[in-house]
């Protein structure tokens, strides 16, 4: 069975006795026990015609949120979330010593309920006092509302556990599927917040690991991941991390999408060589980074409006991959091995499609680029940026790739065309040669399979030799090479006058 293991801290969780000290006038905070998200208590406070009201709470000790990225969580209820026109969090280490935090209105469910408010604690605040927040020793947290006059008696403001975390869920052991995150997260004495069901698509606001020491078999398919639109959180803490480093570590993805729904965007991050990760059928959008290792394959797949894709060894094959949000001179795709890049479809948006990092001699089959620009531009499909010689071996219908190369780097393209003789005769002697010339360009001398394939640039004329004993010559003189592969059927007619000794 599958594990989830929690990476948050808790910071309070609003059960028993609460110390709160109310912010503007009129009837104080106090627990609620009929509106929570969390075990079996909350705090609530009615308000009403109000700018900025709403409390303080204070935690028994100080907490250190100062280490690098991370991030406050805090469960908010409006009732009246249709009327809100101001939300704020503060976070301190005195209720005159802050930091203020406005998170934007236009972020609270539509259809109301229950928000998981996660925040950079170190992002530059809209307001301060005292001098700010001291990130080292933060105990007191406040929720801030401003509402115009609403009916009702009521507590219509809401605030549940508060927790910190750099990331989020861990799931490790056997049979693992997405779902098991989002029960773990349900169960009504966690509520992390950082995995929710919603008619069948699953919102993932913080990072979800898979993988690690230990090891984990997971297969799942025909799901749906969105990263929801937090303004408040860094850059790089929505996603999806797998640990590859066990091998005993069995990733398998198919026929899915996984897509950011704002600026803020939610990436896929593999590290480790030793276990495996194979997605197929993916639908991948507006995605901050897809970083991949030599232990995954990435087949079949859409990728639409991401920013960048680290190659690392992996297969990379029959993807469709277009709207890049690359900018002159930059590149999607960062390759250090371009022969497993295949059968791949490249339209242009802006920037290279390709940076190849390592020298070498590549096969480059099946690849096509659409409306990037010129040799030597910042808009060529390929960056050789490996500092030496790259040869590319264009086959498998593949398009000639225009190329920039980056300083002490050349490259050449050598766009062949496969061509197949089928139909020998077993042995048969097949010989290329430049047309009307004794340069032999490609050959075998006893062809035993029934077919022979040669590979030559697109437009190359040649003259095919083609001998077996006992049968007449089936040459092809003055033959081009056609601009796509090819195959030609050979029919060797008997030689009447061959005497079989």
């Amino acid at each position: 069975m599958a594990t989830v293991t929690s990476q948050l801290t808790r910071i309070h969780d609003l059960e028993g006795s609460l110390s709160l000290s109310s912010i503007g006038g009129g009837a104080g905070a106090a627990a609620n026990t009929d509106i929570f998200i969390q075990d079996s208590q909350s705090v609530g406070r009615r308000l009403s015609n109000v700018t900025l009201s709403g409390w303080w709470l204070t935690d028994a000790a100080p907490n250190d949120l100062s280490a690098a990225n991370i991030h406050l969580g805090m469960w908010v209820w409006v009732t009246h979330y249709a009327s809100l026109t101001d939300i704020r969090i503060r976070a301190g280490a005195s209720q005159t010593a802050y930091d203020e935090h406005q998170v934007p209105v236009s972020q609270y469910p539509n259809l109301g309920g229950w928000m998981r408010v996660w925040l950079d604690i170190s992002r530059t605040p809209e307001a301060t006092a005292g001098g700010g927040g001291d990130e080292s020793a933060m105990d007191e947290f406040a929720l801030l509302v401003s509402l115009p006059t609403v009916g009702g008696n009521a507590a219509n403001v809401i605030m549940d556990a508060i927790d910190h975390t750099t990331t989020g869920l861990l799931l490790t052991g056997t049979a693992g599927v997405w779902n098991d995150f989002v029960t773990a997260d349900a169960n009504s004495t966690n509520r992390y917040g950082v995995v929710a069901a919603i008619s069948g698509t699953l919102f993932v606001s913080a990072r979800l690991l898979l993988g690690s020491a230990s090891s984990l078999v997971f297969s799942d398919s025909q799901f749906v991941i969105v990263f929801p639109n937090q303004t408040l959180v860094a850059n790089d803490f929505m996603g999806i991390s797998i640990d590859l480093q066990n091998g005993s570590t069995s990733i398998t993805w198919a026929d899915a999408v996984i897509r950011s729904a704002g600026a803020k965007q939610g990436d896929i991050l593999v590290s480790g060589t030793s276990g495996s990760f194979d997605a197929s059928g993916m639908t991948l959008g507006n995605l901050r980074t897809i970083d991949l290792t030599a232990a995954c394959s990435l087949l079949n797949s859409t990728i639409s409006a991401c920013d960048k894709m680290n190659q690392n060894g992996a297969t990379i094959s029959g993807c469709s991959i277009s709207g890049a949000t690359t900018a002159d001179g930059e590149a999607f795709l960062i390759s250090d091995d371009p022969e497993l890049i295949s059968d791949c479809d490249f339209t242009f948006s802006d920037g290279h499609a390709i940076e190849i990092t390592t020298p070498g001699t590549y096969t480059f089959s099946g690849n096509t680029f659409s409306g990037y620009g010129a040799d030597s531009s910042n808009d060529a499909a390929i960056y050789n940026n490996s500092g030496g010689l790259v040869t590319l071996n264009i086959t498998g219908g593949g398009s000639t790739p225009t190329i920039r190369n980056g300083s002490g780097a050349s490259t050449v393209v050598n766009n062949n065309v496969s061509v197949t003789l089928t139909g020998l005769q077993n042995p048969t002697e097949v010989r290329v040669y430049a047309a009307g010339t004794t340069t032999l360009l490609a050959g075998q001398e006893d062809v035993t399979t029934g077919s022979f394939v040669f590979s030559l640039s697109a437009g190359t004329d040649v003259d095919i030799r083609i001998f077996a004993v006992g049968y007449l010559p089936a040459d092809i003189l003055n033959f081009e090479v056609p601009t796509s592969d090819a195959t030609i059927p050979i029919q060797q007619q008997t030689d009447r006058f061959y005497l079989n000794p």
